[in-house]
């Protein structure tokens, strides 16, 4: 096999899932809010920071691995 550079476009299910990971502060909430249209599972509570700040952006709180999985499938 070898390997080969498409794009986007040509790919049966664009979609973007990302994790990002850094220290606290570093800027990791805020720089997801840019993706084009990002949905954040929180399970740390980690969105307020962005409600105090008037950023909107969808988000679904999870509170168990159950969850993550309820969450997973209703994203995609």
């Amino acid at each position: 096999m070898s390997i080969q550079i498409q794009q986007t476009a040509q790919l049966d299910k664009p979609m973007l899932v990302m994790c990002i990971y850094g220290v606290g502060g570093a800027g990791k909430t805020t720089l997801a809010t840019t993706a084009p249209k990002p949905i954040f599972v929180d399970a740390e509570e980690g969105t307020n920071a962005l409600c105090a700040r008037g950023i909107n952006v969808p988000v679904i709180n999870v509170k168990s691995w159950n969850d993550v999985g309820e969450a997973w499938n209703l994203i995609k």
